[in-house]
């Protein structure tokens, strides 16, 4: 699979919107608890749902509340690009 900073962009903030939290002035340097207000809850449960969407597994501490996007969006193809690595085909 493809990702690219646009794709991944899109996607986090799908999963908020589904989340019901608003994205109105959503950016890369838009952070998750300063700036959207989420709570240790549902950063577990917007991790989940990106797990679920991309059918890959995070490792522990992976996110937190602390994290803006731009970073979220570099851990995550930088994870993805090493798990695409080493997949057995």
């Amino acid at each position: 699979m493809e990702f690219s900073n646009e794709n991944v962009f899109i996607a986090i903030s799908s999963i908020l919107e589904d989340m019901g939290i608003k994205t109105d002035d959503f950016t890369e340097h838009t952070c998750l608890e300063a700036d959207l207000g989420m709570d240790s809850q549902e950063v577990v449960e917007f991790q989940f749902a990106l797990e679920k969407r991309y059918h890959i597994r995070f490792p522990a501490g992976f996110l937190n509340r602390d994290l803006a996007v731009r970073d979220l969006i570099e851990k995550f193809l930088h994870l993805t690009n090493c798990v695409e690595q080493y997949s057995i085909s």
